[in-house]
């Protein structure tokens, strides 16, 4: 279900000054951070799920 993209951006997205909002792992909140993929998506990528990552509103001062 993930890709070596994700998964990096899952690793990225828990750091303390990252730019992405957490991620909400599957394990953790079942579909909460992955939508469904349109047929166009589908046909490129094979998965019918794909994941989403966020910014973060406002960037945290170092």
């Amino acid at each position: 279900m993930t890709t070596y993209l994700s998964n990096r951006l899952d690793l990225y997205s828990r750091k303390p000054y990252s730019l992405l909002v957490t991620f909400t792992r599957y394990s953790e909140g079942k579909f909460k951070d992955y939508r469904r993929t349109t047929k166009e998506e589908r046909k490129y990528f094979g998965s019918p799920w794909i994941a989403v990552f966020k910014k973060k509103e406002q960037n945290p001062t170092r």
